[in-house]
């Protein structure tokens, strides 16, 4: 078996990218596992977004148990949050020129 080749540097896609379910929900995981030591009473998004499809999952094992394997090798958009009604972590992978930022329906106390 030969390796894939990748697309030249000019490319600007990641359709050559496998990406890996066990990475990305080890990353969701550790964001919990922050939140649920510093946050108080936290709520989870992960979205992963191809194109203007989106899949959304409120726990690291729901996405590993339902991301689909298309949204995995075609992503141009995921993010992993927690948040509270004061603070939020967000670790989000793109490929688009502008940041996209993403809430969850909390209260934030303003």
């Amino acid at each position: 078996m030969e390796p894939k080749s990748e697309p030249s540097s000019s490319a600007h896609t990641w359709s050559y990218w496998q990406g890996s379910p066990e990475l990305l929900t080890h990353i969701a995981r550790v964001i919990e596992d922050v939140a649920n030591r510093t946050l108080s009473s936290p709520q989870y998004l992960i979205e992963i977004r191809v194109g203007s499809d989106a899949e959304v999952f409120r726990t690291a094992n729901e996405f590993k148990a339902n991301v689909t394997p298309e949204a995995l090798r075609r992503f141009d958009w995921l993010g992993v949050g927690a948040n509270n009604q004061k603070f939020d972590v967000q670790f989000v992978l793109c490929h688009q020129k502008h940041f996209h930022s993403f809430a969850l329906a909390v209260n934030r106390g303003h």
